[in-house]
């Protein structure tokens, strides 16, 4: 889940900064003003985090299967919130640190929209990062499953039709073998 939520944070920081500032100039000036010079690094360990997340669910579910415990299934609103509170409590403590890093004023983030575009973004990429969430991990689960051979795996889809009509084919010949009488008038 911190993971995600780290992730979620720098994908939502930078969305907030395009939207809010579309002029590519204009931004790049704001963004240096406001001690975003450790970018980079952030998005790299967005990414790390975002790679070791999905790898300790895969793990999770791989570890449940073999202990018999099972690693139960969240809800999506139950999900959602709990990324849209780390994300927002990151959000905020993230300006707060670049402006108190590069000297600017802590109370200058509340002075335009950005600091409220941001919040409100920060909450959709949650939602986003949820749903993401929980389709890894009932992919994992189905991969722990077919790994660990439980029945658990889904069988090879079969076509029903195709065996009825197989077995459908010996007994119409056989009924073409009777005796057979020209049709009555």
């Amino acid at each position: 889940m911190a993971g995600v939520a780290a992730a979620g944070v720098v994908l939502g920081h930078w969305l907030t900064y395009v939207l809010a500032i579309p002029e590519g100039r204009v931004r790049s000036q704001v963004l240096i003003r406001a001690g975003h010079s450790y970018w980079l690094f952030a998005v790299q360990a967005a990414v790390a985090l975002g790679i070791v997340a999905v790898g300790s669910l895969v793990f999770r579910h791989l570890r449940s299967l073999t202990e018999g415990v099972p690693a139960g299934e969240e809800r999506f609103s139950r999900v959602a919130l709990r990324l849209a509170w780390l994300q927002v409590a990151g959000f905020t403590a993230m300006e707060a640190a670049e402006r108190i890093l590069s000297g600017a004023s802590v109370g200058g983030m509340f002075q335009h929209h950005l600091f409220l575009i941001g919040l409100l973004i920060q909450v959709l990429v949650a939602c986003g990062g949820a749903f993401v969430l929980l389709l890894l991990s009932r992919a994992a689960a189905r991969l722990a499953a077919a790994l660990h051979g439980t029945p658990h795996a889904r069988a090879p889809a079969r076509a029903r039709w195709f065996e009825r009509l197989v077995d459908l084919r010996p007994r119409v010949l056989a009924g073409a073998a009777g005796l057979r009488s020209p049709p009555s008038l």
